[in-house]
């Protein structure tokens, strides 16, 4: 559910490696993480801790430019993501 509310996120663009993505091609890219972990990542939390928030490859931390031009840390956002998620049930 995290990752579609990702998915869905208009205006907002995120950051990898110094380069700039969709929230759709986010999506894909985190999706294709959470396959290669083959289960081992088991809540919402361990899948941002260790899937969400830096490159596998360079270690570099993912970074969100919000629509009204602010920038953060993608765990941050994801985090604030998943609370207003847990809210809306």
């Amino acid at each position: 559910m995290l990752i579609a509310r990702v998915e869905q996120a208009r205006g907002v663009v995120f950051i990898r490696n110094g380069r700039e993505y969709s929230a759709d091609e986010a999506a894909t890219h985190l999706r294709r993480k959470l396959k290669a972990a083959r289960g081992r990542i088991r809540t919402p939390e361990q899948f941002i801790e260790h899937l969400g928030t830096r490159s596998s490859v360079t270690g570099k931390p993912y970074r969100v430019r919000l629509p009204d031009g602010r920038s953060l840390d993608s765990a941050a956002w994801l985090r604030q993501l998943l609370r207003d998620v847990r809210a809306q049930r």
